[in-house]
């Protein structure tokens, strides 16, 4: 068993992100670690850290803080590849010349699935075949494992740290040190084994087998993963469009406690373009560098019960909105002053048309950013949520799956868009504001009052305690959370 860890060449400033001096995808492996095991005894067999010279990128000052290694310290070290030689050196000797097998134990995909394959492709290195296609474990998938044998214990992450203070297991400081890291993950291995799950560190992801199976089978599966949190339906299908994939249905899957943890599968149109969507691993999305491996029907049917559609905001599923042939569309993120011409010529210009357009208002009857499209056919809906990322006047408006019952919920708050502009928005006045914030927080809110013409129906408004609302009994809204609001509605 090689556990392996690798750091590499970042960048990230939050506050300023136009300073950023390179993406992810140009990341370049700087430490290159890895610890051999014997996997009955879990004794250490050999330990190895090698620096890592980067060709194309520097080390930039957030790189240095987080993982104490400085240009000096790389100023003389090999290449990317004499790592790999040495690595390859210890394993034919060692392990393959006496007929045994191994695998690869890493924390979480990036190292051995995203950067390393694209890093190796990119500079065009000589890998064996057990590092083009490894057979590994992935620490963090057989630590959900163990915790289905475990309900007692309920960890917020899956970092190292929350794995070790959950297990008992010593943590090798300091963290980010590629060869600590190693260290670390095989005291946790060796506390999830002594329990002798039937399941955990049992079964090896054999990469090797599924891409064989999957050219094969000419398969049109593949499972994708390191994506954001609250990445939405038609974010993805924006970015496959982008790259000119032809896709048929997007899965997400859910960890063992029901939330969406980033990955997920994709069934394309053809086995062409599945191949196509592989050949974005390593590739970014939303500022996090992508998994794209390949899978099979099989595969896909082993995680059925972990699977759901990837939502559209405000709950409203894309598969829902598909399933119902909507033609409903939400609009968000549009500018105040944007009249009814102004939109009509926008959504021609983009070869759509549609039937009616509603401006969502607040209580001065001003606009509150929000709005609705309704079109003649479902096709021509689907069709206005692929002008992702398409600007009006100068802002990007965003275009979400909606339906006609998210639709009757707004009426309180919907007009015609107007005709001519707007006077622009005035600044609220303390009269006009409502806290709902915290006792410590000082944040202060624009709110708009309205009839809500419903029987008893619990509300939950971000910051604000329960509120029960009658038949009739004006309620305060802020623009900012109105579609929560009606989302709750909508659950209800």
């Amino acid at each position: 068993m090689i556990v392996m860890d690798l750091e590499a060449t970042c960048d990230e400033n939050p506050e300023e992100p136009s300073k950023i001096e390179f993406t992810k995808d140009k990341s370049e492996i700087i430490e290159f670690s890895w610890v051999a095991y014997d996997a009955k005894t879990m004794e250490v067999l050999k330990k190895q850290q090698s620096y890592c010279k980067p060709e194309n990128t520097p080390i930039t000052p957030y790189c240095i803080e987080l993982t104490k290694i400085t240009p000096e310290m790389v100023e003389n070290a090999g290449t990317l590849q004499d790592a790999v030689d040495t690595l390859d050196e210890y394993i034919q000797k060692n392990i393959l010349d006496h007929g045994k097998s191994f695998c690869f134990v890493t924390h979480g995909p990036w190292d051995l699935k995203i950067q390393f394959p694209r890093e190796a492709k990119n500079k065009q290195l000589r890998i064996p075949s057990y590092l083009r296609n490894c057979t590994l474990f992935d620490l963090k998938v057989e630590f959900f494992k163990w915790l289905a044998h475990h309900p007692e214990y309920r960890p917020p992450n899956s970092m190292l740290i929350t794995m070790c203070n959950t297990l008992k297991s010593q943590l090798v400081e300091p963290q980010h040190s590629g060869i600590n890291d190693c260290l670390t993950i095989g005291n946790i291995i060796q506390s999830m084994i002594k329990h002798e799950h039937s399941d955990v560190f049992r079964h090896a992801t054999d990469l090797a087998k599924i891409r064989a199976e999957f050219m094969s089978t000419q398969s049109n599966y593949v499972f994708f993963g390191g994506l954001p949190i609250k990445t939405t339906h038609p974010e993805i299908s924006a970015w496959l469009k982008e790259n000119d994939i032809d896709f048929h249905d997007l899965w997400m899957c859910r960890s063992l406690y029901r939330r969406p943890n980033g990955t997920g599968f994709a069934i394309l149109k053809s086995h062409q373009s599945a191949q196509k969507f592989l050949d974005l691993n390593g590739s970014v999305f939303r500022n996090r560098a992508v998994e794209v491996i390949p899978s099979t029907k099989h595969i896909f049917k082993d995680h059925e019960r972990s699977l759901s559609s990837w939502p559209g905001p405000y709950g409203i599923l894309m598969n829902d909105f598909a399933d119902e042939k909507s033609r409903v569309v939400h609009l968000g993120e549009v500018p105040y002053k944007v009249t009814k011409s102004d939109l009509h010529l926008w959504f021609a210009s983009n070869n759509v048309h549609p039937r009616e357009t509603w401006l969502v208002v607040d209580g001065s009857n001003r606009s509150s950013g929000f709005a609705f499209a309704v079109f003649n056919t479902h096709e021509e809906a689907l069709g206005c949520l692929g002008m992702l990322n398409k600007s009006l006047n100068g802002r990007t408006v965003k275009l979400y799956p909606s339906n006609q019952r998210m639709l009757k919920l707004t009426t309180p708050f919907r007009k015609p868009f107007p005709t001519t502009s707007s006077p622009q928005r005035a600044r609220p006045t303390p009269r006009a504001t409502t806290s709902f914030a915290s006792q410590a927080s000082s944040r202060r809110f624009h709110t708009f009052n309205s009839h809500v013409p419903c029987n008893t129906i619990s509300l939950r408004p971000i910051f604000a305690p329960r509120l029960v609302a009658s038949k009739h009994i004006p309620i305060a809204f802020r623009p900012a959370p109105i579609m929560h609001a009606l989302r709750c509605l909508f659950r209800k």
